[in-house]
């Protein structure tokens, strides 16, 4: 099963896996480019609490993204 089949019923919010999203958020403002596992765009504080919680369970790291405006890499990475 899919990262995002799996954390999808966890959420409000909606999370996805394609490759076509990971592309999007491989990269910031900085030279860096690593593709996410998946993306979740998260709709409340319930919604953090729950994929935190999740990821933690099945040993996937979290990466807080923010507006990717980082010029040192700092918001991709695989998580």
């Amino acid at each position: 099963m899919s990262l995002a089949r799996t954390l999808s019923p966890l959420l409000g919010g909606e999370v996805r896996d394609d490759a076509y999203t990971r592309h999007l958020y491989a990269s910031d403002a900085s030279m860096y480019a690593i593709e996410p596992l998946a993306v979740a765009f998260p709709r409340h504080a319930d919604d953090v609490q729950a994929l935190v919680a999740a990821c933690g369970e099945l040993g996937v790291p979290v990466l807080p993204r923010g507006a990717g405006t980082s010029l040192a890499g700092q918001t991709v990475g695989a998580a």
